[in-house]
């Protein structure tokens, strides 16, 4: 049972980086035990019971600006909506930068204080494997497993490093952020400005048509207006 736990832990602390770097909080694990041991079954329900927030909205049209920006001209493109929703987000940001808030409340911090402890765990079990390798059956298989599980403390400490880097450099990525989102609102009014005057240009030939109708109908009457006026 010891060695169950161990390993269920271990995959516990594996799936905890997983979920923080997901879109979703909609993640379901299901844990049990049978004749063949730990039994951990992971399920992200994001792609379908997700609903999308504003912010997720926003990152789908920084992504869709950066690798597709032609898709603002599309007939059917929420422009107004996203207009408001990134006007909003740059008087947030410009907020954020005037009271020069830091980010150590950020959640950058709290996913690298859990990603680390996390880290330090599976490092603690590299060096109690490293020191128990004389002891071994096969030292070699203790060796391998002992780089393994070096090889995975390290890949942790460097997740947590880059989550503790979006907190150093927390001022610099909001003064970035708000410069991302002033092209994307320039962009956006841009694509409005065409789409209304394209639709200006679409009434017009109406319009003229419509003139030319009633000029039409004018003349007629008049000139049906003059034989009577000269018979009278």
């Amino acid at each position: 049972m010891k060695s169950n736990s161990v390993r269920l832990l271990l995959l516990l602390s594996l799936v905890v980086p997983v979920v923080a770097h997901g879109h979703g909080d909609q993640f379901m694990i299901n844990v049990g035990y049978n004749d063949h041991g730990v039994e951990c079954y992971g399920h992200n329900s994001y792609h379908n019971h997700y609903l999308p927030s504003e912010r997720y909205l926003r990152r789908q049209l920084y992504w869709l600006y950066r690798n597709n920006p032609h898709c603002l001209n599309v007939a059917n493109f929420p422009i107004d909506y996203f207009l408001a929703t990134v006007t909003e987000h740059i008087h947030v940001l410009e907020n954020k930068i005037t009271a020069k808030k830091s980010g150590l409340r950020s959640n950058a911090m709290l996913r690298g204080t859990v990603i680390s402890a996390i880290s330090l765990l599976w490092g603690y079990i590299t060096y109690d494997s490293y020191s128990k390798r004389d002891c071994a059956e096969k030292p070699e298989e203790v060796i391998i497993a002992t780089v393994i599980l070096g090889a995975v403390s390290t890949l942790l400490a460097a997740i947590a490093g880059s989550q503790f880097d979006r907190v150093y450099r927390h001022a610099e990525r909001l003064v970035e952020r708000l410069e991302r989102d002033k092209h994307v609102l320039i962009a956006l009014e841009k694509a409005k400005a065409a789409r209304e005057s394209g639709v200006g240009n679409a009434v017009a030939p109406a319009l003229q048509l419509i003139n030319s109708g009633i000029y039409v109908l004018n003349s007629l009457t008049q000139l049906l207006t003059v034989p009577c006026v000269i018979k009278s």
